[in-house]
């Protein structure tokens, strides 16, 4: 499936000048496009919305495409990892993925959200582009 596929099923739930968070019915799937750094707090309020809202619409799916956000802080990284990932679980996520660049930084971070998504038992994986990832998250793959 194409990016523009995936674009024409989702509908934008919040649009920041960093962030736009994106909600397909079809496909029960929360879509970040991250276009800019953020700070501690845009970061966390940016996954908050997500999860706030994933309390009235049922979310299977995750994909976040960091292609364009720059290093998140180690803090942030275990927040996201003690609590929003957590939270996000236990609202009936079922697959994880990020598209990104091969940055070695943005690698690191990947890698440890990835031995944390092991706890939960929630798959997760990395791709270069949007086609990919929406086939594997709605794939039985795991």
């Amino acid at each position: 499936m194409s990016a523009e596929y995936l674009i024409a099923h989702e509908k934008s739930i919040s649009k920041k000048e960093y962030v736009e968070i994106r909600y397909s019915d079809f496909y029960k799937l929360m879509h970040y496009i991250w276009k800019a750094p953020v700070n501690s707090k845009q970061y966390r309020e940016t996954f908050l919305t997500g999860l706030k809202y994933a309390e009235d619409h049922p979310v299977d799916y995750f994909m976040s495409d960091i292609r364009k956000q720059k290093i998140v802080s180690p803090n942030d990284r275990r927040w996201f990892e003690d609590v929003a990932m957590p939270m996000a679980v236990e609202r009936g996520l079922k697959k994880a993925c990020a598209i990104f660049d091969g940055n070695i930084f943005k690698e690191y971070y990947l890698n440890n959200i990835l031995l944390k998504t092991r706890k939960f038992q929630l798959p997760f994986r990395f791709f270069k582009n949007e086609a990919d990832a929406l086939n594997w998250l709605t794939s039985a793959d795991n």
